[in-house]
C-alpha cells in the first residue's frame, strides 16, 4: 500500500504540467481538471460496488475463506490493469512532451525553440522567437544533470523562504497538506467507529450498500470542480476566496457530520463533504 500510494502521487506532475503549457487566461482549466480525479474515484466506487457485494464475505461472517472474499482482489486487478493500460498509452500514444519552462531552466535552448515551433504550427499561432536570442540571454546556473543533485535541492527549498511572506505561504501549505494527511484517514477509518460507539445509526453495513453510498458520493462530488472553476473565476473571491469558503465549509460539515443520527444524515453529510472539499 505504501509503494502504490506513493505512485499514486506522482499524479501532481500532471497539474504542473498543465498549468506550464496555458496561457495565463486559461489557468482556471488547472482547477476544473480536478474533475478527472472525482471522476476516478467514482468509477473505482462503481467497481467496488460490484465486486465488494457479489464477490465478498458480509460483515462479521465467520470463517470467510478467500475463495468467498474475492472481491477487493478483483477491485484491484481491474483498476491496475485500467492504470497500467493507460500509463503505456500516454508514454507510447500520448506522448508528453517537456515544458519551456522547464527546458529554459535546464538551458535546453534547441528543444525549446522545436517544442514551441510545433505549438505554434499545429495551433496556427505566429512565433518570433528564434534559436539565436535565446543563445544572446545566456545561460542558467545551477543547472545539473542530476535531479537528485543536492545544489538543485538546496537551491529548490531555499527559495520557498526567500522572504517572510513567502516562508509564511509554504510554512501554511506544507502545514495544511499535514493536516489533511491526518485528517483524511481519521475520517474514513476511526469517524464510523466513533459514531457507532454513540448510537448514531448510519445504515447497515452489508458490502453493497457501504459502497453504493461510496458511488453516491463522488456522484455528487463531481459538481465540486465545477463549482471551483466558476468561483475561481469571481472577480471579489478569486482563488483565496474559494479556499476560504470550502475550508470554512468543509470544518462547519465536518464538526456536523458527528452529530449524525440517521442513514440519511450519514449519506447526506458524506456527499455534502465531498463537494466542499
Amino acid at each position: 500500500m505504501a509503494i502504490y500510494s506513493a505512485a499514486a502521487g506522482g499524479a501532481v506532475v500532471d497539474a504542473a504540467n498543465l498549468l506550464e503549457f496555458l496561457p495565463s487566461t486559461h489557468t482556471w482549466l488547472v482547477t476544473f481538471m480536478s474533475i478527472w480525479l472525482e471522476a476516478g474515484y467514482l468509477v473505482s466506487g462503481f467497481l467496488a460496488w460490484v465486486f465488494m457485494g457479489m464477490f465478498s464475505c458480509a460483515p462479521g461472517v465467520k470463517p470467510c475463506h478467500r475463495a468467498d472474499n474475492m472481491g477487493w482482489r478483483y477491485l484491484h486487478f481491474t483498476c491496475g490493469a485500467t492504470v497500467l493500460v493507460l500509463a503505456v498509452l500516454r508514454i507510447s500514444v500520448v506522448r508528453l512532451v517537456q515544458t519551456p519552462k522547464w527546458l529554459v531552466n535546464q538551458n535546453k535552448d534547441e528543444e525549446l525553440v522545436k517544442i514551441l515551433t510545433d505549438i505554434a504550427t499545429r495551433y496556427k499561432r505566429p512565433l518570433s522567437l528564434t534559436l539565436e536570442q535565446f543563445k544572446e540571454l545566456g545561460s542558467v546556473r545551477l543547472t545539473e544533470k542530476s535531479a537528485w543533485s543536492g545544489i538543485r535541492m538546496r537551491h529548490h527549498c531555499s527559495a520557498l523562504f526567500e522572504t517572510k511572506k513567502l516562508a509564511w505561504s509554504t510554512t501554511l501549505i506544507v502545514s495544511i497538506w499535514g493536516v489533511l494527511g491526518i485528517a483524511t484517514p481519521l475520517y474514513v477509518v476511526f469517524l464510523p467507529y466513533y459514531l457507532a460507539s454513540r448510537g448514531a445509526a448510519v445504515g447497515d453495513n452489508r458490502n453493497s450498500t457501504v459502497w453504493r453510498n461510496y458511488a453516491i458520493t463522488h456522484i455528487v462530488g463531481l459538481s465540486a470542480p465545477i463549482i471551483a472553476t466558476l468561483l475561481v473565476e469571481t472577480k471579489y473571491l478569486g482563488r483565496r476566496g474559494t479556499l476560504v469558503i470550502a475550508a470554512l465549509l468543509t470544518m462547519v460539515l465536518q464538526f456536523g457530520y458527528t452529530q449524525i443520527k440517521t442513514p440519511a444524515q450519514n449519506l447526506a453529510f458524506a456527499a455534502s463533504i465531498s463537494v466542499a472539499l
